[in-house]
């Protein structure tokens, strides 16, 4: 069928064995590192040729400084995180004093190009020992590719798409096994309303990724929201330099209205009285100067917090620590009227190479809601360290850990800012979730845990994160919980994963509190599953789970997996199993769903290039249920096996789907009229097939889908290396 491939045996031992030499380097250097300082804890996704994380040990320590102890320990054992030549490949990109220690955090560049995504954190102790890695660095090829086209071609690629084109950089792409030379070009859409990083490959000029750059949640302000606190207060405007207008050291403001020819107007309505800025709201205006007050305050309020708690201080702008901010967005709806924007993000809204605040309406106004406008701005500090943006496509499918953590330090860091575990009041009452956008804490009966609650969307995934570290600061005192969760924020990077996360705050809880207290964080994020974060979700018969898929517009023309596979165990007496689907696209479209199944392993996610295939046993259709049964030979139903569904989008709009599992019993035997039962079959009697024949042997070919037909299932060696390809998780 169209884009799905099985994979044949032609992957032999070979594969194996040459999977085994890449990774031999990284293995003897790993070894000669726990030579000299002990065991390490290291986390070694299947498929990548060296570790991404190592923690659990202290280095020698260097004189000179935490710059100068990083590079040392990176030069001595570079090669046990893959590195070839760290002094040639990594660029020291920032440093980080943290309450715990400090953070060295360097960029991998290839022929003198930045790889995309990938940069590499150094944790630092106070004596100059190295007791923490993060790494994303990628394995550098002999050269990289030339490019053929230039930055004009790629700029043109996006303009074509209708996007506004702005500056291109090259980078080099981890893509499969290998780096491809492509442009990031920005660009911005008005329908749908998006800015984007484009992926131009700078050898075919064609656009292969497409991956948003706003940072969204719903929320507005007063002395915290018009749902709760002081309600409208008269405040000093602190850190002002502007005396006509609302700009200061931290917060630049102003409305912006994005017209039909895909530009952006700005101007200010917040012109002082007097001297003052005493406005009242108007909650549905597009002209209300109350909310550029209220964005200017809160935050210049929340800048200020995180530069005297953490140092924090923006390097992007080199001493300007300014960001701008826009209230009331709306854009053209094509017929003279103003759409306002039902949303509030953090992105680079007018296209000048520097990320902004950007708040919109819908039935209430997001910049009334100071929380919301704290995780806005949480995002904008994430971005200036370790960004947690990345978006890649792994052995198991979207890997999205990244995005999530991402969402979750933002709703960390709003909630503990203002001592309140629940998000966002105000513009929850919008929403329909009781008053809140999301909550810190468990509801009772309820337990966020991985991977039993997660779905396959950044915000509602980043849930389990968001309270693993609020039941660390109910452990600790506020003040060192949010030290230790902010050092272990900026020891993170691109492809952090929640298991990553999960043992670098413990690693600095101990450096900071004693292995005491390491351990009781550790167990307390293992009760949540973070010890070992699998996307591999148990679905019982009988239960129903939802989940999204992103779509087509974001990756070209493939068939795009969801980032979570779901098992099910069949029991030995069960007949059929069937997985039915309902499913909507987000922006009102029709979507295509099309479920894969594989028997006993994970659907095999594959990736070469800009493309995908998928090992799966069967396949089933849009809009019609995957049934299994014992009597159909072409859905042959096998109880006692495990069975592993991944759901894809064939589609260009993004996707939310239910999926419900039921499982088919034989049912028991009439009773005879004594009350006995009825003789149960010969055991070596076959049943009749309509022709008079015998129906298929129990131990029939699976066919179907995207199998060999009749094919028996990989043995050996060969289903070995099928298996650890299928289950095998790795950034680029």
């Amino acid at each position: 069928m169209r884009r799905l491939i099985v994979l044949l045996a032609s992957l032999s031992l070979a594969t194996a064995a040459h999977a085994d030499d890449a990774r031999l380097p990284a293995t003897r250097a790993l070894d000669r590192l726990q030579q000299q300082v002990g065991p390490v804890t290291v986390l070694w996704p299947d498929r990548a040729p060296a570790p991404r994380h190592l923690s659990g040990f202290r280095s020698a320590a260097v004189a000179g400084g935490p710059l100068v102890a990083a590079r040392a320990f990176l030069r001595g054992h570079g090669a046990a995180l893959g590195l070839r030549d760290a002094a040639r490949e990594l660029r020291h990109a920032a440093t980080v004093a943290t309450g715990v220690g400090t953070i060295v955090r360097f960029t991998q560049e290839v022929d003198g190009v930045p790889v995309y995504g990938a940069d590499l954190a150094v944790a630092v102790d106070a004596h100059g020992r190295v007791f923490l890695v993060n790494s994303a660095v990628q394995p550098r090829p002999a050269k990289l590719a030339t490019p053929l086209i230039a930055d004009g071609a790629a700029r043109a690629a996006v303009a074509a798409r209708g996007a506004v084109a702005g500056k291109a950089r090259l980078v080099a792409v981890p893509t499969g096994a290998e780096l491809r030379p492509c442009f990031v070009v920005y660009g911005r859409t008005l329908r749908p309303f998006g800015i984007w990083d484009y992926l131009v490959d700078a050898q075919t000029g064609d656009v292969v990724r497409r991956l948003s750059r706003l940072r969204a949640a719903r929320g507005r302000v007063y002395e915290d929201s018009p749902a709760q606190g002081a309600g409208l207060i008269d405040v000093d405007l602190p850190h002002l330099t502007g005396a006509e207008t609302l700009t200061g050291d931290y917060a630049d403001t102003y409305r912006a209205t994005m017209r039909g020819n895909n530009s952006v107007t700005k101007d200010r309505k917040a012109v002082p009285v007097n001297g003052d800025y005493l406005f009242d709201p108007q909650e549905h205006s597009f002209t209300d100067p109350f909310a550029e007050v209220q964005m200017y305050y809160h935050v210049s309020r929340i800048h200020q917090w995180f530069a005297d708690t953490f140092g924090f201080a923006r390097v992007g702008r080199g001493a300007d620590q300014h960001i701008d901010l826009f209230a009331n967005f709306a854009t053209d709806a094509g017929n003279g009227q103003l759409q306002p924007y039902d949303n509030a993000f953090y992105g680079d809204l007018d296209g000048d190479g520097h990320g902004d605040l950007t708040f919109g309406q819908g039935g209430l106004d997001f910049s009334y809601d100071a929380e919301v406008i704290y995780h806005e701005f949480t995002h904008s500090v994430v971005d200036e360290g370790p960004k947690l943006d990345g978006l890649d496509i792994d052995a198991l499918g979207l890997f999205l850990d990244p995005g999530s953590l991402n969402e979750a330090f933002a709703d960390y860091f709003s909630s503990t800012f203002v001592g309140d575990p629940i998000l966002g009041e105000y513009v929850g009452q919008e929403m329909g979730q009781g008053g809140a956008i999301r909550r810190m804490t468990d509801p009772a009966g309820e337990h966020a845990s991985c991977p039993g609650t997660l779905s396959g969307e950044t915000h509602a995934d980043g849930v389990v994160w968001a309270r693993a570290l609020w039941d660390t600061r109910s452990m600790l005192d506020v003040a060192t919980a949010d030290q230790v969760i902010w050092a272990a924020l900026q020891s993170l990077n691109g492809s952090t994963t929640f298991t990553q996360a999960a043992r670098s705050v413990t690693a600095m809880a101990r450096v900071k509190l004693g292995d005491a207290a390491g351990a009781y964080i550790e167990a307390s994020m293992a009760a949540r599953g973070l010890d070992d974060c699998s996307r591999i979700v148990p679905v019982a018969g009988d239960e129903e789970r939802t989940g999204t898929v992103m779509g087509q517009q974001n990756f070209g023309n493939i068939q795009v997996p969801q980032s979570l596979q779901y098992e099910i165990k069949v029991p030995a007496d069960a007949t059929k199993v069937t997985f039915s689907f309902d499913k909507q696209g987000y922006s009102g479209g029709s979507v295509t769903l099309i479920p894969l199944l594989r028997k006993d392993q994970a659907v095999g996610v594959n990736v070469s290039g800009w493309n995908l295939s998928y090992q799966a046993d069967f396949t089933g259709q849009n809009n019609r249920a995957l049934v299994l049964s014992v009597d159909t030979p072409d859905k042959l139903l096998v109880p006692g096996s495990a069975y592993y569904l991944l759901v894809t989008n064939d589609s260009q709009d993004d996707m939310f789907f239910r999926m419900h599992v039921t499982l088919g019993f034989t049912p028991p035997a009439p009773a005879k009229p004594d009350g006995g039962v009825a003789p149960a079959p010969a055991a070596d009697a076959a049943p009749a097939a309509p022709d008079g024949g015998t129906g298929p042997a129990a131990a029939g070919g699976t066919g179907g889908g995207c199998s060999v037909s009749g094919a028996p299932a990989p043995a050996g060696a060969l289903a070995l290396l099928l298996l650890g390809l299928a289950l095998a998780r790795r950034r680029h």
